[in-house]
C-alpha cells in the first residue's frame, strides 16, 4: 500500500512539474477553430464547416493540433481549476503534508495563478467575467466568439478567486 501511495505521489508531482513547465497553457478538445490553417481558408465563414472542424478535433484519436497550427493557450476555466488545485495543496501543506510543495511555494503559485486568472477576464463587459480562449460553434445556429463570457468559466473563476482570497487575503 505504501508503494502505491508513493507511485501516486510521484505521478502527481510529475504531472505538476509538466503543467508548471508549460505555464498552465495547453489545448482544449474544442479549440480547433484556433487553427491558423483553417482560419486562412474561406471555410471559416461556413457554419457547417466550423462545426465539422471542431468535431474532427474533438473526436480524433490523433492529436493533430500541432500540424494544424493550433497554439497552446491559457484557458480561463483551466487556470481556475489549477488555482483551485493549488489551494487544496496549500491546505494539505498547512496540515503538515508537504509532499506537493511547501506552504511558501504553494502560496507563491497561488498568487501567480490568481494574477493570470484576473488577466484572462473577458474585456468589454460590465463587471468581471470569463470565457473560453477559442471560438466555438454550437450546432449550426450559434457561433460564440472567443472570450465571450460563459456561466461555466465565470463560476469556476469566481470560486477559485474566493479560495485564493481565503489563503492570501489579496
Amino acid at each position: 500500500m505504501l508503494k502505491l501511495a508513493q507511485n501516486i505521489t510521484n505521478s502527481f508531482n510529475s504531472l505538476k512539474r509538466y503543467c508548471e513547465k508549460e505555464n498552465f497553457s495547453g489545448w482544449d478538445p474544442y479549440d480547433g477553430l484556433n487553427s491558423k490553417l483553417f482560419n486562412a481558408t474561406p471555410l471559416k465563414h461556413w457554419d457547417i464547416a466550423r462545426w465539422a472542424w471542431i468535431q474532427a478535433f474533438k473526436l480524433s484519436p490523433i492529436n493533430f493540433r500541432r500540424l494544424m497550427l493550433v497554439p497552446k493557450e491559457h484557458n480561463a476555466k483551466g487556470v481556475a481549476l489549477f488555482l483551485l488545485g493549488y489551494c487544496k495543496l496549500y491546505k494539505l501543506a498547512v496540515k503538515g503534508c508537504e509532499d506537493f510543495g511547501t506552504k511558501e511555494e504553494l502560496v507563491n503559485k497561488i498568487k501567480e495563478l490568481t494574477i493570470l486568472l484576473l488577466n484572462l477576464r473577458s474585456k468589454g463587459y460590465s463587471g468581471s467575467c470569463w470565457g473560453y480562449n477559442f471560438d466555438w460553434q454550437a450546432r449550426q445556429l450559434f457561433l460564440f466568439q472567443k472570450h465571450t463570457p460563459t456561466v461555466v468559466a465565470t463560476c469556476f473563476a469566481v470560486e477559485a478567486l474566493l479560495e485564493s482570497y481565503e489563503i492570501t487575503k489579496r
